[in-house]
């Protein structure tokens, strides 16, 4: 009797720690390789990045494919597991869970009304739900048999060999090693394009590429806090600045804390051994939670030494864990912040208001939240906070220009807002030199990786270069091709600046219109020695007329089969 009740509550033990899936849908390990073979074998594995960023991974699985998986097995989002784990380096195993969780939701007796098949399986994997009666699916289902019969003939076809060896150090678990397009073998990782989460596309993976921002943390010190968990905050702040280059020419950290009301702990600084020893002394205040006191604080004194002049973006991050004491305060204090151009990011812990996170972000993708302040939610939200400051871009109005210097692979992140007329960047060389690109969809491009641009040039001093109007560099047949079958916003363009040298300045001016000499029509490049600097000029023009030829109101883009 006592061996049963161990054995009964030894299983009670094992279920409560999983979510267990009742299903009679049986994914076998031959459906899976001829899934496999059609969807990736040849083009990537892995690392397969297909339908203009929309399918990811061996299994080509897309985000709504991956969301109605976990509704069915809600463990497939156990230990921070996210959509883009079906992509990279020891993926296959959970994509393989992803599916099957998918087929026991539509390819069931239930709903097909009979035992399901190899082809209802194959063809709800390639069209969703109801794929297994779709016209569009048979010629899936043509190649899901000629992937099964050659596998018969001749055993599983190897997956593409990665080059993992080749990155040093080896590449984590979801990432991908290959080769840039200057040749080095580097690790990358996946980044969306959209705010969805739903289109991505890969990059080099960087630490913290960005040449240097000016950043302040705004820290909740009230009641709630406790102090406790003030430290742990202290340690979240100090954790951030150690992932950032500080310095002169880098970046700078100064922390504005608030309770009843807000004070400057300290103010912008590059001296890293100061900023830590400052962080250290902050004192816990208790009390309640001016947050629109701190925000109003940050536009009058928390920016004292800021760079905006040079280029250098202002980020602010605040953290808080409850609700402010005036709400109508506190989202009139962020308009304020915004509208100054300085970048906010909003980190909620515990009892945070979602609405009133939305108003303190610049944007709702700028708001991170965590239940609690435990340690590894506190890892997780440094991180994603981490990671964004590392990205941070400045959005220069035309007519502004600033002088700028930057290390070997170091880089800075510009977004323009077109103007109808368009308009003319003028890039000048005093020192080293530099590569730029950009892009009309993709936030951030990386000079060393052609899918992320769609205009590129080194410049050195000796280079002037002169651009057309559609803001391509090299014509690329292949970018217009896949830039007119998504939904580009053309009233953008991204750009990355990166130093080639050790030690590289340069200037960027820019001008309202083609402020460039000759005519429009220009040739798409034209070279010349200048002897002295390099001038890139770069005419990005965007005319409603043209946007209205190429896209006709009303239409989308259909979907890939």
């Amino acid at each position: 009797m006592d061996r049963i009740l161990l054995l009964f509550w030894s299983l009670a033990v094992v279920c409560s720690s999983f979510t267990v899936v009742m299903c009679d849908t049986e994914v076998t390990r031959e459906f899976l390789d001829a899934l496999r073979e059609i969807e990736s074998v040849g083009a990537g594995g892995v690392c397969a990045v297909g339908d203009f960023g929309q399918s990811l991974g061996a299994y080509q699985i897309m985000k709504a494919y991956h969301t109605d998986a976990v509704q069915q097995n809600p463990d497939l989002s156990a230990g921070g597991k996210t959509y883009t784990d079906v992509w990279g380096e020891g993926s296959v195993d959970y994509s393989e869970e992803v599916i099957r969780a998918y087929m026991c939701r539509y390819a069931t007796e239930a709903r097909l009304g009979r035992p399901p098949t190899y082809e209802d399986m194959a063809r709800i994997h390639n069209g969703g739900p109801n794929g297994f009666s779709s016209d569009r699916t048979r010629n899936y289902w043509l190649n899901f048999q000629f992937a099964m019969r050659s596998i018969e003939r001749r055993g599983t076809k190897e997956p593409p060999v990665l080059d993992s060896d080749k990155c040093k150090p080896r590449c984590e678990s979801g990432q991908c090693c290959r080769r840039d397009d200057r040749g080095q073998y580097r690790c990358f990782c996946l980044e969306a394009i959209d705010r969805a989460g739903i289109r991505h596309i890969e990059k080099p993976c960087e630490d913290c590429p960005v040449a240097g921002i000016d950043l302040m943390f705004v820290l909740d010190s009230s009641g709630s806090i406790g102090s406790g968990n003030f430290q742990l905050m202290r340690e979240f702040v100090a954790n951030i600045t150690t992932i950032l280059d500080i310095g002169p020419a880098d970046s700078q950290v100064g922390v504005i804390a608030f309770s009843d009301s807000a004070r400057v702990e300290f103010n912008l600084s590059s001296n890293e051994n100061f900023i830590l020893s400052a962080i250290d002394a902050i004192p816990y205040i208790a009390g309640g939670t001016n947050t629109a006191d701190a925000l109003n604080l940050v536009l009058t004194q928390g920016f004292l030494g800021a760079r905006p002049t040079e280029g250098i973006p202002r980020v602010v991050i605040v953290v808080t864990d409850g609700i402010s004491n005036d709400a109508t305060a506190t989202a009139a204090a962020a308009q304020a912040v915004h509208a100054t151009g300085l970048t906010v990011f909003a980190a909620g812990i515990g009892g945070a208001d979602m609405e009133e996170l939305n108003a303190i972000a610049s944007s709702p993708e700028f708001v991170q939240f965590i239940g609690s302040f435990d340690t590894e939610e506190l890892q997780r939200l440094q991180e994603a906070l981490s990671e964004e400051a590392c990205r941070a871009s400045i959005e220069p109005d035309i007519e502004v220009g600033f002088e700028r210097s930057l290390g070997r692979g170091r880089k800075a992140f510009f977004e323009y807002q077109v103007p109808e007329p368009g308009f003319t960047m003028e890039v000048e060389v005093t020192k080293g030199s530099i590569s730029i690109c950009g892009s009309r969809e993709i936030e951030r491009p990386d000079c060393s990786y052609s899918p992320t641009y769609d205009w590129k040039r080194d410049i050195t001093i000796s280079t002037e270069v002169y651009i057309n109007g559609d803001g391509l560099l090299d014509g690329s047949v292949t970018k217009k091709k896949r830039q007119a079958a998504l939904d580009v916003n053309a009233t953008r363009v991204y750009v990355t600046v990166e130093g080639l040298e050790n030690n590289n300045t340069f200037s960027l001016n820019t001008a309202f219109g083609d402020t460039t000499s000759g005519s429009k029509e220009v040739p798409i490049i034209v070279a010349s020695v200048t002897g002295g600097v390099a001038v890139l000029m770069l005419l990005l023009v965007v005319i409603c007329a043209s946007i209205a030829r190429r896209t006709k109101p009303g239409c989308k883009t259909p979907p890939p089969i």
